[in-house]
């Protein structure tokens, strides 16, 4: 018998929880497992986007013939077994404490090649088989249940790796990635449970990057990837160090910093509850937007005050940010990628994005290692880094300028007036 449309959302959701504990409880702390290995703060925090470039340009492979004749059920659930296999080594690293850079980003790498891939046919699964009238409501639903399961995962972890002394934290770290590897045999048994979509009328087409690339000139989807691409050159150039800086410059215990990553998921869950009870699919460009607007102002607000109390209320208002900006953007996509294609232009958008993020991570590094050693770095990256986010956000495509001007005025003025 097939599964019903609602058997496939409760599939789905299982599947999310279970890969969102594996987030909170292994991948938000790969930079933290770097720095126990003693790599440094520079390897830890490059080492979130640069495996993950690696993995990306591995995945533009996950979209050639061998891989299209199979099927999306198939695909998803598969690339899910390999970067299940990625725990058990990560945690043989730990035990036998191997602190190699290339070894270890190499693991990573796979790791992140093997959940790039999974995506775009999973995104193509989702267009098969939920249908368009109530996706906005399924994936703030999803995205909510989501950032519940990561935000787990990550106080978990936290209170046990704060229950040791930071020499002795690899053993914790051992047995989180064995469990994350358990975790990642659930949600192969979920994706198992969906339906291996029939690609609907129109099969699956497959675009060249050439063409990809010719067709971001004058459309709509061109207009949005381009955006997003300069978007997260300028978010990375300070997002991925703020977790060195706190563990390392600031020196935060692992139950300190994990209190701070916690409200940023509260702030992604208040923030989905609040959308799925009010948006429309016809407002996702200014949800897009505001989003935007609280992203751009985060690493100002961070230079403010290292207070703890502060950095709380910070990180839940960016929390609530990234909320909006993510269920935006996938909405956006559905909307603006045509099915058959869906497969193709999803992994480009990936390599983009994932581009994007390393040029900006790149950026960050430089300021790190050549700012004057008498002067805090951090500072100057975060302001750096909002100043270019406010000028990108000016070019968002689908919001007129004279309309989106007085919000950015606002933003300005608070975080005048606050630093005063």
């Amino acid at each position: 018998m097939e599964p019903t449309i609602h058997q496939h959302v409760r599939s789905s959701l299982r599947d999310s929880v279970y890969t969102n504990l594996t987030v909170g409880l292994g991948e938000s702390y790969f930079a933290a497992f770097m720095l126990a290995l003693g790599l440094g703060e520079t390897i830890a925090g490059a080492g979130k986007v640069i495996p993950m470039f690696i993995g990306v340009c591995i995945q533009m492979f996950a979209i050639r013939g061998p891989f299209r004749r199979m099927g999306l059920r198939f695909r998803a659930t598969a690339f899910v077994i390999v970067q299940a296999l990625t725990f058990p080594l990560l945690a043989y690293l730990g035990l036998y404490r191997i602190s190699d850079a290339p070894i270890v980003l190499g693991l990573l790498a796979l790791y992140w090649a093997a959940g790039l891939s999974s995506l775009p046919p999973w995104n193509r699964l989702m267009g098969e088989t939920i249908p368009s009238r109530f996706r906005l409501k399924f994936f703030a639903l999803r995205n909510a249940w989501a950032q519940l399961a990561v935000l787990i995962g990550l106080l978990a972890s936290g209170f046990f790796l704060a229950s040791v002394p930071k020499d002795q934290q690899l053993p914790i770290f051992v047995a989180i990635f064995l469990l994350c590897a358990l975790l990642k045999v659930f949600s192969v048994h979920a994706l198992s449970q969906h339906r291996d979509a029939s690609l609907g009328a129109t099969g699956e087409l497959r675009i060249r990057f050439r063409d990809f690339v010719k067709n971001l000139k004058g459309t709509e989807q061109g207009r949005l990837v381009k955006f997003l691409f300069a978007w997260y050159v300028v978010v990375q150039i300070a997002g991925v160090y703020f977790d060195p800086f706190m563990l390392g410059y600031l020196g935060w215990e692992p139950m300190k910093y994990t209190g701070v990553i916690a409200m940023s998921f509260v702030g992604r869950i208040v923030m989905l509850r609040l959308l799925r009870a009010r948006a429309r699919p016809s407002q996702m460009s200014w949800v897009l937007f505001l989003g935007c607007i609280g992203i751009a102002a985060t690493p100002l607000w961070w230079s403010l005050s290292q207070s703890y109390p502060w950095i709380l209320v910070v990180e839940f208002i960016c929390g609530a940010s990234w909320g909006a900006f993510e269920l935006a953007t996938v909405m956006l996509y559905f909307e603006r990628i045509k099915d058959e294609e869906r497969t193709s232009i999803m992994t480009y958008i990936s390599f983009s994005n994932t581009l994007g993020m390393v040029i900006g991570v790149s950026i960050g590094a430089w300021l790190l290692q050549d700012w004057p050693a008498e002067k805090n770095p951090y500072q100057a990256m975060f302001l750096i880094s909002s100043a270019l986010r406010f000028t990108v956000l000016l070019a968002m495509p689908s919001i007129k300028l004279r309309d989106a001007w007085p919000i950015i005025i606002t933003q300005a003025r608070s975080v005048f007036v606050l630093k005063k």
